[in-house]
């Protein structure tokens, strides 16, 4: 056992519920958390497996490239500037449910986790000076 939540298994709190009944230990539950998160990652790899890995790679153009790098740093992990998982969790969790994108994320919160390891999802600062004359040589 890792101590990961149920998201990073791709279960959400009502499919784990639904495992409860036939399980009478701990490990049985476990075993069946497992389980089902095995095949949660079978359905998503047989699609992997025909396409190409998805990226989502998001460029975040700012004009204060203090604020752009903590806004950047904020949400992301590592040199590779990878999508912090936890951090983006917390976002939609405590964010205003008015808010369109986010009420759309909250509906799928427990598929969160699994989603965003299974896409190649990054999030890159854009500063002022590539904004100007410099969009060809960014990509």
């Amino acid at each position: 056992m890792t101590g990961d939540g149920l998201e990073a298994y791709g279960l959400t709190k009502e499919d784990a519920a639904k495992l409860l009944p036939s399980c009478e230990t701990i490990s049985d539950f476990f075993g069946r958390v497992t389980k089902a998160a095995n095949l949660e990652r079978d359905r998503t790899w047989s699609v992997l497996k025909v396409r190409s890995t998805p990226h989502l790679w998001v460029a975040l153009p700012g004009d204060d490239l203090k604020l752009l790098n903590a806004t950047a740093d904020a949400l992301t992990q590592g040199i590779q500037s990878k999508v912090d998982i936890d951090k983006i969790g917390e976002l939609i969790d405590q964010a205003d449910e008015s808010i369109i994108y986010i009420s759309e994320w909250k509906d799928r919160r427990g598929k969160l986790a699994h989603l965003l390891r299974a896409i190649d999802t990054r999030l890159f600062g854009i500063p002022p000076e590539r904004l100007s004359g410099g969009r060809a040589s960014l990509w």
